[in-house]
C-alpha cells in the first residue's frame, strides 16, 4: 500500500486512539493473577494502561529527561497496513496488531518475526461465516497469552485469545448471539485483566447507525465465557453512549471505571451518557454514575481511559478518578461515590476535538499528583499539553504543539512523551515543560508510547518503530 494511502486511511479513523491482550494457555500461571502494576521491570509493558490506575508511568524505565535526546532509530517493522494501538513488550518480544487484521510478535531486539496472524481467516474458520478483522487497539499479554479486540467498522466486535509463544488461537468471542445484528457494537478500547476476567468495551463503528449501543463485557480470561455485561445505552433508547476508553480497576475496591459517549438521541439523554462510571468488578452491577452533560450537548464524549489516584484538596484526602471529555475539560470525580471534586479546562473543546488523548500522571509528593494531560483545539487543530495539578486545580505548565495531539502521554523519570498526527514523537521536561527531544517519522502517530530499558516504541500508519539510546 503506497503511503499516501495509509495516511488517506488514518485520517478517517474515529477514536481510534483512545483503543488500547495476551492468553495462550488455557490455565493461568500464578503470576497471572498479580496485579499489572507488579510488572514494571526494564523489560516490560504489558498492556495499554501499564498498570490498574493507567498512570502510563515507568519508573524502572533507563530513557530518562538527561538521555532522551540521544534516541535514535533501532528498527522498522513496515506492516503495508494503518496502525493505531500501542505496542507490548513481554518476554522479550514486541505485540502489536493492523488494520489489515494482522496480529504480530516480532523480536525486540531486532525487530524480526516470531509470528504474525491473519485474524479475518482465524476468526472466520472459528465462527463459521466470512469475517473481516480490523484491529485498532492495543493488545493485553498475561500469563503466556495476549488478548485484543478488533472490527471497529463491523459487522461485530471480537475479542480473542492467542498462545503467546505460538499464536494459536485458544478462543474468541463475538460479544453477540447474533453475529450480523445492527445493533451489534465494535471494539475500539483495549482489554484489562483482573482476577481472573478480561475486561472490554464497545461502541458504534460510527455515528451514522444510532441503534448501536455502548457496553462493558466482563469474560472468562480461560474460555472467553461471558460472565456479565453493562449496557450503557438501555431499551428506549435510540442508541449511544459507546465506551471508547479501556477500563480502569481498583483492586481494593474491587471497581472498574470508564467513561461514555453522547446519547443519540440528545433529547432522550440515557442514564449513562456523556459520564464516568463505576462498576462492581465482579458482578457488574452500577456502583454509581457521574454525568458530565445533563441533557446531552451534542458530540461531546468522555473517551478518555481514567486515571485513579489520591489528591489532598483542602486538607481531606480523595481516592479520585479523573478522565476527560470533548468539550474540553478535565474532571476530577470522588472515586467512591461519583460526586465531582472540580474539573478545569484544557483545551477549546467540541465534537472533534477537546480532551481526547490518555493523560498519564506521577505524584509529586504523597497525594499530590501531576497529570499531563493532552487537549486538541477546536481552531487550527494544534495541541496543548498541560501538567495539572489537581490539588490545587491549576496547571504547573502548558507546552503548545502545532499538530494534533490525540495520542497518549508517558511518563518517564524526569520527562513525559507524546506521539502527534504529524508524525512527530516529542520528550518535554516534566518540570518545566521545555522540549528536549522532537524526531519526526512517517505517518500518522495516533496511539501511545512504549517504554522498556533503552528503548521506545510506537506505530504510525507506516508500521512498527523501535529507537534505542544512542
Amino acid at each position: 500500500m503506497k503511503q499516501a494511502a495509509r495516511i488517506s486511511l488514518s485520517i478517517t479513523l474515529v477514536c481510534v486512539f483512545l483503543l488500547s491482550g495476551i492468553f495462550g494457555l488455557s490455565m493461568f500461571s500464578t503470576a497471572a493473577s498479580a496485579p499489572l502494576s507488579s510488572a514494571a521491570t526494564t523489560q516490560t509493558w504489558t498492556s495499554f494502561t501499564y498498570n490498574y490506575n493507567n498512570s502510563r508511568y515507568n519508573a524502572n524505565s533507563l530513557v530518562t529527561a538527561s538521555n532522551v535526546k540521544t534516541l535514535k532509530l533501532d528498527w522498522h517493522v513496515d506492516t503495508g497496513q494503518v496502525n493505531t494501538g500501542q505496542p507490548i513488550v513481554s518476554n522479550g518480544a514486541v505485540y502489536f496488531g493492523d488494520w489489515g487484521g494482522y496480529a504480530y510478535s516480532v523480536n525486540l531486539t531486532n525487530g524480526k518475526t516470531i509470528w504474525k496472524d491473519d485474524m479475518s481467516i482465524m476468526i472466520q474458520a472459528k465462527l463459521g461465516h466470512p469475517y473481516k478483522a480490523q484491529i485498532s487497539s492495543t493488545f493485553l499479554a498475561q500469563g503466556g497469552v495476549i488478548y485484543g479486540g478488533m472490527s471497529p467498522y463491523g459487522p461485530v466486535g471480537i475479542t480473542f485469545a492467542l498462545n503467546q509463544k505460538t499464536g494459536a488461537l485458544i478462543w474468541a468471542d463475538n460479544l453477540s448471539a447474533s453475529p450480523f445484528s445492527s445493533s451489534t457494537p465494535s471494539v475500539w478500547g483495549s482489554p484489562i485483566y483482573y482476577n481472573g476476567l478480561i475486561y472490554i468495551g464497545t461502541a458504534a463503528y460510527n455515528e451514522s447507525n444510532s441503534k448501536q449501543h455502548g457496553f462493558v463485557f466482563a469474560l472468562n480470561a480461560n474460555t472467553g465465557a461471558l460472565a456479565w455485561k453493562f449496557e450503557a445505552a438501555k431499551a428506549g433508547f435510540i442508541g449511544g453512549a459507546g465506551v471508547w476508553s479501556s477500563i480502569v480497576v481498583d483492586p481494593a475496591l474491587n471497581a472498574v471505571y470508564f467513561g461514555t459517549a453522547n446519547s443519540y438521541a440528545p433529547a432522550k439523554q440515557t442514564p449513562y451518557s456523556e459520564g464516568i462510571i463505576s462498576l462492581n468488578a465482579m458482578t457488574g452491577a452500577l456502583n454509581w454514575v457521574f454525568l458530565a452533560h445533563n441533557p446531552s450537548q451534542g458530540d461531546l464524549d468522555i473517551g478518555e481511559t481514567p486515571n485513579l489516584f489520591t489528591v489532598n484538596i483542602g486538607g481531606t484526602v480523595y481516592q479520585a478518578v479523573s478522565a476527560g471529555s470533548k468539550d474540553g475539560y478535565e474532571y476530577v470525580v470522588n472515586r467512591m461515590n461519583g460526586a465531582l471534586l472540580e474539573k478545569i479546562e484544557v483545551s477549546t473543546g467540541s465534537g472533534h476535538s477537546g480532551v481526547i488523548g490518555l493523560a498519564g500522571f506521577v505524584y509529586n509528593s504523597a497525594n499530590n499528583p501531576e497529570v499531563y494531560i493532552p487537549g486538541e483545539n477546536a481552531a487550527g487543530h494544534t495541541s496543548e499539553i498541560r501538567a495539572y495539578l489537581p490539588a490545587t486545580n491549576k496547571f504547573a505548565w502548558t507546552h503548545v504543539d502545532p499538530e494534533s495531539v490525540v495520542g497518549s502521554v508517558t511518563v518517564i523519570p524526569g520527562a513525559i512523551l507524546y506521539p502527534d498526527n504529524g508524525g512527530y514523537i516529542t520528550a518535554l521536561n516534566s518540570a518545566t515543560g521545555a522540549q528536549l527531544y522532537r524526531a519526526h517519522f512517517t505517518g500518522e502517530a495516533r496511539g501511545g508510547i512504549t517504554v522498556v530499558g533503552n528503548m521506545v516504541l510506537f506505530t504510525t500508519s507506516d508500521g512498527c518503530y523501535a529507537l534505542i539510546l544512542g
